[in-house]
């Protein structure tokens, strides 16, 4: 979830941005006079900002961005190219071209609004690092690794700057610059940036906080990854007793974050295909499985819950054959549950994905 930032007479309207949805949750403003004397440009900027709030809040996000463009050559005429407010209103049509999921579209917008932002010297240090955080996403989006772990360096080092090095907002820059050396698999990397994030969140919100103990079961994946098995299962235990203690007493087993729900998988065989589909019109098809897990790791239940249905059959029973490490909570193992997610390529006659869905802890 984003904020879209839209300034209407020196107000702010913090416009709520869900980048997988049309529509908007929540919003929120503050009013401001309008500066005496404005130009007739601005003024209309001003009006038409508004509108763009309406608009984005209904969910038009189409017409949402003509009028943001609109009010973007309007800031540029009264105010130059250099301005703060034009920053502003770059920002702002970049977020609507995300929203509609053309990142390529807003990188070149937001570049130009950070040579704004880091030239400018009343501008707002944590405001620069979101917008490098933005393309530093886009960067990695496209492939482009190395340019986007130096866009993430410098988010950190504009933030701390701003706000200090213990703030939350560093926290999530550096769980980000994580995410990278996760995804390259540089795990040693990324424990020393998760080791920081754990320690300013148990700062922050103390030792039973659910933000500190995601933060510490992310630690202990990225542990168990690097081979450090007897530190990630201390780390490991802490998360446990604090996220899942109370679900574990009850009968049912408990739901697990999907991605720490991958991080305990040991074996998940591959399902044999079936062939009766391989001259079908569509070359691919999502499947997901819920499974539940006993206290030693073994799947008991395993009932496909979306996808072909010619796949249920050979997918239940390879999800009936994975393995997953025992979880532990006071000591004691428990039983859990998730969800895995298969792609089949019928063109290519494979299966591209074996990982669980949904996002990360």
């Amino acid at each position: 979830m984003r904020l879209l930032k839209i300034f209407i007479g020196g107000g702010i309207v913090l416009v709520c941005l869900v980048l997988t949805a049309n529509t908007c949750i929540q919003a929120q403003t503050q009013n401001a006079p309008q500066e005496v004397g404005a130009s007739p440009e601005l003024i209309e900027a001003d009006r038409l900002s508004a509108e763009v709030a309406r608009l984005y809040q209904a969910g038009q996000l189409e017409e949402a961005l003509t009028f943001a463009k609109r009010v973007l050559k309007l800031r540029e005429k009264a105010l130059g190219p250099m301005n703060l407010l034009v920053a502003d209103s770059l920002t702002n049509v970049a977020e609507i071209q995300l929203a509609l999921g053309k990142p390529l579209d807003a990188e070149p917008l937001l570049k130009r609004a950070l040579s704004i932002q880091e030239k400018d010297p009343g501008s707002n240090g944590l405001l620069v690092g979101k917008t490098l955080e933005r393309v530093a996403a886009i960067r990695l989006a496209s492939g482009d690794v190395k340019k986007a772990e130096e866009m993430y360096r410098r988010a950190i080092a504009a933030k701390e700057k701003a706000l200090g090095p213990n703030h939350s907002e560093v926290a999530l820059t550096l769980d980000s610059l994580a995410d990278l050396y996760n995804k390259q698999r540089d795990y040693a990397q990324a424990i020393v940036l998760l080791q920081q994030v754990a320690t300013l969140r148990e700062k922050k919100y103390g030792k039973s906080n659910p933000d500190f103990g995601r933060s510490l079961e992310r630690l202990a994946c990225a542990m168990f990854r690097n081979n450090e098995k007897a530190e990630a299962e201390k780390v490991e235990t802490r998360a446990n007793e604090i996220l899942y203690r109370n679900q574990a007493r009850k009968s049912e087993p408990f739901l697990m974050s999907p991605a720490t729900f991958e991080c305990r998988m040991v074996n998940n065989p591959r399902p044999e295909f079936p062939r009766s589909l391989s001259g079908r019109g569509d070359h691919r098809y999502v499947i997901t499985v819920s499974v539940d897990v006993d206290e030693a790791g073994n799947v008991i239940a395993a009932e496909m819950t979306s996808g072909e249905p010619a796949f249920k059959k050979p997918t239940e029973e390879a999800a009936l054959k994975a393995k997953f490490r025992p979880a532990l909570i006071d000591g004691h193992p428990v039983r859990f549950k998730g969800v895995l997610v298969h792609t089949y390529d019928i063109q290519s006659r494979m299966i591209l994905m074996q990982v669980p869905g949904g996002i990360r802890p």
